[in-house]
Order: C-alpha cells, then structure tokens, then sequence
C-alpha cells in the first residue's frame, strides 16, 4: 500500500491555503531549489506610512527563521523584484495582504508541492537591497528610447515618487505627467488628463506595477485583448516573437483573429501569455505595466499613428467584439447552451461551444457554479442576454 503524499497548492504565487504552516512549508522548499540560497522581500508602496508592513516583517521573519539569507527590497514593484531575482538567482515574495512567491527565474512558483518535514537549522542573515536603478537601466534597453521624444504620458498608480524621478530621467519623452487624487486615481480623472493635456496615453498602473489600464489619445479604454493584440503584432514585425502565444480561456478571441493574420498560432503555452496580466517571459516572468506603456509608445513613435487609429485598424480587420462574463448554475447553463444551438451538453469542468464565430466558454468554480464567458458580436451577446434573463436573474 503506497503512503498517502500530503501536499499544498500554489497558483500564480499564491497559496490556496495561506497559513503559517504552509508559509513555512514555501519557505523551506525556496531554500532548497533556489540557487543562491537568497531570498528577495518586497512590499508595496503606502503614501500613508513610512513604517515597514507589519506583514513583510513577518515574511523576512519566517525566512530567517528557517535559515534562508533576506535580501529586503523594501517598498519595490513586483517587475522590480522579478529582476532582481533573475539577475541573482534568487527566490523573491512580494508582500501585500498576503504573500506572492517568485522561483530564481522570476516567475510566479507554480504547482502542487508535497508537504516535508522540517529541520531546524541556524538562523539566515538580512542584508538591503536598491532595486530601482537596475530596473530602470534594464527597461531602458528594453525600449527603443531614441524613438520617444516625441511622445507624452499621463499615468497613475505610481507612487513611488524616487521611481517616477528616475523614469522621468532615464525615459527620454516629449512629456511624463503624473495624474494626482486623493484617493485612487479613476479612468475618468486619467482619460481627461489625456484629453487636456494632449497626450499621446494614459495609464493606470495598478498596486504591483504588473496590471496597467491603458486610455487611447482619444479619452477611449484599451482593453487587454486590444493591447495584446496591438503589442504581439509589433513584436512579431520586429522579429521578437516567432511562433506562437497564448492566452487564458477568458480573454476575447479578437486576440486569437488578430495573432494569426499576424502570423501566430494560439497555443495552450508560448512565451507571450495574456490573462490577467500581460506576460512576455522574454522580457520578465510577471506582467510589467511601465514595459508595456513604453512599448505602446515606441509603437505610436515608430509608425507615427495615434493610438486610436491603430486600434480601430484591428477593428476594421478582423471585426470588433464584445465580452461578458456572469455565473450559472449547471442547470442554468445546460439550459443556456440548449436554447442557444438546440443540443444538450454534458457539461465538464471546463469547455467551450463555438455558435458561427462567437464564444460560449465555462470553467466551473465549485460544486454548482460556473463562470461563464460570452464573446463576440454585440448584437449577438445582447440577443444571448435577452434570451437569458428570461429564466434568469443576472
């Protein structure tokens, strides 16, 4: 009889049972496979304190405590610490209200891990590191800067007022302006600084520097799949990206029509991945918002085109498409999907129905729930709505 393994989860970086036992479970696992036996700490930057978190001190803490050397980052953005941990072959955690964990490669640690007993050992030691020169040489080769001086940015989120100093140094364009609030800076407040101040973009980077919101010259959202889409196509002209890329189940098929007049084939993984972030592990192994606004930016430079214009070019293309996502009972998207084609479907954990061109896709979320993920026309996803709400609620 062969001994039952006990394991835990990790996905993207996080723990689907963040306790301290299975903290110190990660902890022992990076100071095992990592090979410098270093372990980079960084958290996000707080306007409203100059005091260390609370919780990065407990995760420097657990590390040390377990006998792994904390390089401690100190307020950082995660493209920052992804870096740092490439460059010298460390582990990193990125602190929030919970934790996030890097592999020495720089990506999000992945997968099921077994659980292991653990030996007590001598304490690590702590030493500081400045990560935020070595980002910004590094994003400066990683852009075409000559091309820049004509382009201006309205963006938001950064708060880290020493990073927005360098960037205004290092990156050399026509204009960088920050969007200040009291608050959270909203799409509105950024989509009229745009329009005001003329700016060929704006941006919204969020909390960890890997998520941005991107606003056209013409006040209007960019959405992922449009940036994507815009951002794979240039790669590919510049010889950057070869064959494939790919993306999450949930991400509009505008971006699979646009790749592949491209050129590139949609695949399960390549090394350009869009879901909730915009991934190009040629680049980084995490989403880097202030990488894809300047790239954005080199693009608008390069073919001398507004923004708009080159979005509304993929429209013309391949067609414009519209997404919604809700979530359904099995009963309810059995019945969905029988009134949309006239089948019946034996509805698995994941799947897909293709109705001429648009998408029913579904991945369930517990026993009886799926999130469900419509794309495609507009009249057609609000004729599939109408149809809906007459047995359902949304």
């Amino acid at each position: 009889m062969s001994e039952v393994v006990q394991t835990y989860e990790v996905k993207n970086g996080k723990l689907v049972d963040d306790s301290l036992f299975v903290r110190q479970q990660v902890a022992n696992y990076l100071m095992e496979t990592t090979p410098s036996g270093l372990v980079l700490v960084g958290y996000e930057n707080d306007d409203s304190s100059l005091e260390v978190p609370v919780e990065a001190l407990k995760a420097v803490e657990l590390f040390i405590s377990t006998g792994v050397d904390v390089g401690q980052a100190r307020a950082c953005l995660v493209p920052e610490l992804s870096l740092m941990a490439k460059r010298l072959q460390a582990a990193a955690c990125f602190v929030t209200d919970s934790f996030c964990f890097l592999d020495s490669e720089g990506c999000y640690l992945n997968g099921t891990l077994p659980i292991r007993r653990i030996e007590k050992g001598k304490r690590g030691k702590s030493l500081s590191l400045d990560l935020q020169r070595e980002y910004m040489r590094y994003l400066r080769k990683e852009v075409v800067v000559d091309r820049l001086n004509s382009i201006s940015v309205a963006i938001a989120g950064l708060k880290d007022k020493t990073l927005f100093n360098l960037l205004s140094q290092v990156i050399p364009l026509r204009g960088l302006w920050r969007v200040r609030s009291d608050g959270e800076a909203s799409v509105n407040s950024i989509r009229d600084s745009v329009l005001r101040l003329n700016a060929n973009i704006g941006v919204k980077l969020d909390s960890t520097g890997t998520k941005a919101v991107f606003i056209a010259d013409n006040g209007v959202v960019i959405k992922t799949e449009e940036a994507a889409a815009l951002i794979a196509r240039y790669l590919k002209e510049q010889g950057s990206l070869k064959e494939k890329v790919a993306r999450d189940w949930n991400i509009s098929r505008f971006f699979d029509k646009v790749a592949e007049k491209s050129g590139l084939k949609v695949a399960g993984e390549a090394v350009f991945h869009v879901g909730e972030e915009i991934i190009y592990h040629a680049h980084l192994g995490v989403g880097d918002g202030l990488w894809l606004t300047f790239l954005l930016c080199e693009i608008i430079a390069v073919t001398e085109r507004p923004l708009s214009e080159l979005i509304e070019e993929m429209h013309k293309v391949v067609g414009k498409r519209e997404t919604k996502s809700i979530n359904l009972s099995q009963e309810q998207l059995i019945g969905f999907l029988k009134r949309l084609t006239g089948k019946q479907y034996s509805i698995l954990a994941k799947g897909e129905v293709l109705i001429d061109d648009d998408v029913v896709a579904w991945q369930k979320l517990d026993n009886n729930s799926y999130s469900v993920f419509l794309d495609g026309r507009e009249t057609r996803l609000q004729s599939w709505l109408n149809s809906l709400s007459l047995d359902i609620s949304l």
